[in-house]
This record gives structure tokens, C-alpha cells and sequence, in this order.
């Protein structure tokens, strides 16, 4: 298998000469499972189309889509992350996300990974970002709805509201955000240190792994250890 990840990182654009780049989404779930399936979210939800709606929104309100955001953390070792949605001006970041739960909680998962943004860019900037989250009820993909109100969420978004506000097919949710440094520091050192120690990378046995094609051949997965996401 170390083989199988040296290719694989080089494919991705992770691996460039001996830079290890490593994305945000890998702190998030199993690195292993990101590179295996790097569209978990697009299987798992109806994820691509409901980005394209409001990237496309999002551009007329003065947003940039897909920006992507890097933080060297230290010698041949960048961070990168890819923001659904960044507004300069108004220092506005928005994660798209959709759910299936009527009472649309927010995933811890959701909550680290806006703060990670808002931290690498501080520490980009020297400068106050504003995170938000726009939570996107999976049944409403085809609301006629749907697309003003992620207009309004989106505008309004840019007005830095410090609370959740629900509309018939969206929540622009305000989160609390937490210092991500150290969480970061860690799994990124661990990941670099087993990366050059033996070309692989760690698995990490989570809620996700069901969708892991590598699942069979997972030691993790077929027992896991008392390390999970």
C-alpha cells in the first residue's frame, strides 16, 4: 500500500517533490478514506448540485467560490484548505452543507472545520474573519425556495449575524468556533512524521468508513482501536 498512497497524493496534487500537502478534510475524517473517495460528501448527499446553486449565487452577492487558502506549517508541510464561499470584502466565510436530520443539527465535524478556515486565515491576514455555515435541507432540491433563500442567507451572511436564522429551505447558522491550533498541529505532525517514516498514512476508523472503498482491506475497520473520528 505505500506505493498505492505516494501515487495517489502525486495524482491529487498533494505531493510535490517532497511537500506534503495536506487538506483540511483530511483532519476531518480517515486520510486514508479522503484519498480513496475524494468526493465522500457528493456520495453521500446531493452535494454537487446544491454547490453549483449557491456558488453560482454567491458570485453575483461578490463571493469567491472554491477559494482555495494554504498555511505553510512548517518545512515541506502546507495546510490547504478549499472554502465553499469567501467574501473579501466583508471578510465572510460559508461552508455549504446539506442534511437529512429534521432537526438539522450541526455536525461537530462542520463546527472544526470552519474554525480551521477562520484560524488559517487570521493567521493569513492578521485580520477578523466571520464563518457561517449554510445548512441546506436535503429535501429541497427542488423547492422553488431554495434559491432566494440561500440569496437572502448568503446577503445576510454579510452583515455578520451572531445567531442561527432559519428559513423554509435553509439555516444560516452562526456557529461557535474554537481555537483549532493544536488539533491541527497534531494530526498534521502525525501524518507527516508516518508519511516519511513509511510512505503511508494513518486509518482512523470513523462514521465514514462505510464508504471507503479500501474498507475490506482495512485492519481499522475490521478491528478498530481505540482511536476513531
Amino acid at each position: 500500500m505505500a506505493g498505492w498512497y505516494e501515487n495517489k497524493l502525486r495524482e491529487l496534487g498533494l505531493l510535490k517533490g517532497d511537500t506534503l500537502f495536506i487538506r483540511v478534510g483530511m483532519l476531518l475524517r480517515c486520510p486514508t478514506l479522503y484519498l480513496a473517495s475524494d468526493r465522500v460528501d457528493s456520495i453521500m448527499y446531493r452535494g454537487i448540485e446544491i454547490h453549483e446553486i449557491a456558488q453560482t449565487i454567491g458570485r453575483k452577492l461578490g463571493y469567491l467560490p472554491e477559494y482555495e487558502v494554504r498555511l505553510e506549517l512548517g518545512d515541506k508541510l502546507v495546510l490547504v484548505g478549499h472554502i465553499d464561499l469567501l467574501h473579501p470584502e466583508t471578510h465572510t466565510l460559508v461552508e455549504v452543507k446539506t442534511t437529512r436530520d429534521p432537526e438539522k443539527k450541526v455536525y461537530n465535524e462542520y463546527l472544526l472545520q470552519v474554525s480551521i478556515y477562520k484560524w488559517m486565515l487570521e493567521k493569513l491576514s492578521g485580520e477578523q474573519w466571520h464563518p457561517y455555515i449554510l445548512l441546506v435541507h436535503d429535501v429541497s432540491l427542488f423547492n422553488d425556495k431554495l434559491r432566494p433563500d440561500i440569496e437572502v442567507a448568503l446577503l445576510t451572511a454579510t452583515k455578520h449575524p451572531v445567531w442561527t436564522i432559519e428559513y423554509t429551505t435553509v439555516n444560516l447558522v452562526a456557529p461557535t468556533t474554537t481555537n483549532p491550533e493544536k488539533l491541527v498541529q497534531e494530526k498534521t505532525s502525525l501524518y507527516y512524521k508516518q508519511f516519511r517514516r513509511n510512505k503511508t498514512l494513518p486509518r482512523i476508523p470513523g462514521k465514514h468508513c462505510e464508504y471507503c472503498p479500501l474498507k475490506d482491506k482495512c485492519s481499522e475497520y475490521l478491528n478498530p482501536s481505540k482511536h476513531s473520528i
